[in-house]
């Protein structure tokens, strides 16, 4: 069980270690290209101000929600196209 027990602890960390990789990707592609936004780094929460309203991202698992229309969705692809349409990403 010992064995067991350590390959899931390691499992669990390698996960870990991977959202926050990915969230790191993120944040910095986001410093790049968005005019303004805050980033809470406990939750890996992006708050980006759009001409629009407020978008929630969280980096981490690539989820996204529109305060203004409680419009929410998942994978950055519909991220960027939201953003597009909102006016929220620099030129």
């Amino acid at each position: 069980m010992g064995e067991l027990a350590e390959s899931y602890h390691d499992m669990k960390q390698a996960k870990q270690d991977s959202h926050w990789k990915h969230s790191k990707e993120e944040l910095t592609w986001l410093n790049r290209t968005l005019k303004s936004f805050s980033f809470n780094q406990a939750t890996g929460q992006a708050v980006i101000d759009t001409e629009q309203g407020k978008i929630d991202y969280w980096t981490t698992t690539s989820r996204w929600f529109e305060r203004k229309s409680h419009r929410y969705g998942r994978g950055y692809r519909s991220f960027i196209k939201l953003l597009k349409d909102r006016g929220g990403l620099d030129d």
